[in-house]
């Protein structure tokens, strides 16, 4: 009875009427009524399949029981993993399913299967380990994982794969279809994503690292002041010169602009730039 009372829309019954008119709730009211709801303190009540609250307009909801809940959501459930198959198996061709399959539970040199190895974090963003990155997202490339399922959301691909990263591997190779199919692929276009992200913030991170150490040993190469002032004085010279006509004047005044131009030493950022690429 309860499933068939939640398969029903709520409705409000107008206490004021004999024979109560039906009326449909919105979800606003439903959820307000709920958070006033208190349980009934009689003991006398008959028991039912649920709970009666109040809503803002006096009228009586019932509302059903977690255990009855957690079945409702546990079919809705079943039925996304479902239609998320079906999504992928309309995307994926069977051999390519077999192939990510078949990588999964395949051995890394070091002994551990490679769905560990994609999922395990990098310690460290130094050399070996962006490199390690690397390998992985080639890997997944190679598997062509980044040419499907673009349709899913992220939601559901970051839950089915940190279901599958929950179990071992053994464990996984046991979960029957469609579970399986929807965890696999889920599973490493996650990876692909973290990888990714990974080995942008990396490299990010190892050129910032290398910029502060080559940086400590580049003192100031030039007084951008003094040049400043320098250039000042000069300008103030030229014009000091009142015989000079005006189209002179210009002329003088260009030559010392360029002069001073060609003439600046390097900056700091361009020595660091080039001890760097050295």
């Amino acid at each position: 009875m309860a499933r068939s009372m939640a398969q029903r829309p709520l409705r409000a019954r107008s206490p004021s009427k004999a024979s109560p008119a039906r009326n449909e709730i919105s979800l606003h009211d439903f959820i307000l009524a709920l958070g006033r709801y208190r349980p009934r303190q009689s003991n006398s009540a008959p028991r039912n399949k649920g709970v009666e609250v109040t809503d803002p307009g006096q009228s009586k909801i019932l509302i059903l029981r977690d255990r009855d809940i957690r079945v409702l959501v546990t079919a809705a459930l079943g039925q996304l993993e479902e239609e998320t198959a079906k999504t992928i198996a309309a995307s994926v061709l069977p051999e390519q399913l077999v192939r990510w399959r078949d990588a999964m539970a395949a051995l890394r040199p070091d002994g551990q299967t490679q769905q560990r190895w994609l999922w395990s974090a990098p310690a460290k963003h130094s050399t070996k380990q962006i490199g390690e990155v690397f390998e992985r997202i080639e890997l997944l490339y190679a598997l062509n994982v980044h040419k499907h399922l673009d349709d899913l959301s992220g939601l559901i691909v970051r839950r089915y794969a940190r279901r599958l990263a929950s179990r071992p591997p053994s464990v996984g190779a046991r979960i029957k279809e469609p579970a399986r199919t929807v965890e696999v692929g889920c599973f490493l276009r996650h990876c692909l994503f973290t990888s990714t992200d990974q080995a942008i913030l990396m490299v990010q991170r190892r050129v910032a690292d290398l910029w502060r150490t080559v940086a400590a040993g580049v003192t100031e190469t030039v007084n951008w002041a003094d040049l400043y002032k320098t250039l000042l004085a000069e300008l103030a010279g030229l014009v000091a010169q009142g015989e000079l006509q005006d189209a002179e004047l210009r002329a003088r005044i260009v030559a010392l602009l360029s002069a001073s131009q060609q003439g600046k030493p390097p900056s700091r950022a361009s020595v660091v730039l080039r001890r760097q690429a050295d």
